[in-house]
């Protein structure tokens, strides 16, 4: 199986279920969005996305995270 780093560009949620201050948040909107660096199993890869997890066994698997390649900055397949 192969296992892949991506560096990638996250999509970002600023707040909570509060108001938000006017003048923090247009702060926070000028901001690049987080830069993400994702090392994991790969589980499928098409034209669109990858999906990837932290852990595998043979019966059980940690967190699926899946990945629009079009935030993918770079790919390397680790193993």
């Amino acid at each position: 199986m192969k296992i892949i780093k991506a560096i990638w560009v996250d999509a970002e949620t600023v707040g909570d279920c509060n108001w938000q201050d006017f003048g923090e948040i247009k702060e926070m909107a000028k901001r690049n969005p987080p830069i993400m660096q994702t090392v994991g199993f790969v589980l499928y890869e098409s034209e669109s996305h990858i999906s990837v997890v932290d852990s595998i066994g043979e019966e059980d698997c940690g967190h699926l995270t899946k990945i629009p390649k079009s935030m993918i900055k770079e790919m390397v397949e680790l193993v």
